[in-house]
């Protein structure tokens, strides 16, 4: 969900880098704090120059046989980079296998504290190895 401010008071302003056009760089407020987290949330781990503690391992998790073991610590790995972000409070976090166990879905339902709106933020990991597997049985 894209928010539309007409106003000029802005809480945030960012850039994004993964765009085609120089005008959809630019970013601001609760869009830049849904691009912050899930880059945050899609990040490996230790991948990130000078910042070794930034990032997740969920995409490792995702060579592990399922278990509700794994998706705890995936639940927890997200709760954690949420509990750094002072700009949402977490309602409600679900995490889940997709159909054919292909990869994992993370969504957290959230309230941006600035702006006192609620809003979910929904992504998904994908083991792109499992659906090789799947097709070719």
């Amino acid at each position: 969900m894209s928010i539309n401010i007409k106003s000029k008071n802005r809480y945030f302003k960012g850039i994004r880098t993964n765009v085609r056009t120089v005008s959809e760089m630019v970013i601001y407020d609760i869009d830049l704090v849904k691009h912050d987290l899930l880059l945050h949330l899609h990040t490996p781990k230790g991948s990130r120059v000078m910042f070794p503690k930034f990032g997740t391992t969920i995409y490792e998790k995702l060579f592990e046989p399922f278990s509700q073991s794994i998706l705890n610590q995936i639940k927890e790995e997200v709760e954690f980079v949420f509990s750094q972000e002072p700009r949402v409070k977490v309602l409600n976090l679900d995490v889940g296998i997709l159909n054919n166990n292909t990869g994992i879905f993370v969504e957290v339902n959230c309230e941006f504290l600035p702006f006192k709106t609620i809003d979910t933020i929904y992504t998904e990991f994908i083991n792109n190895s499992r659906i090789l597997q799947i097709e070719e049985q």
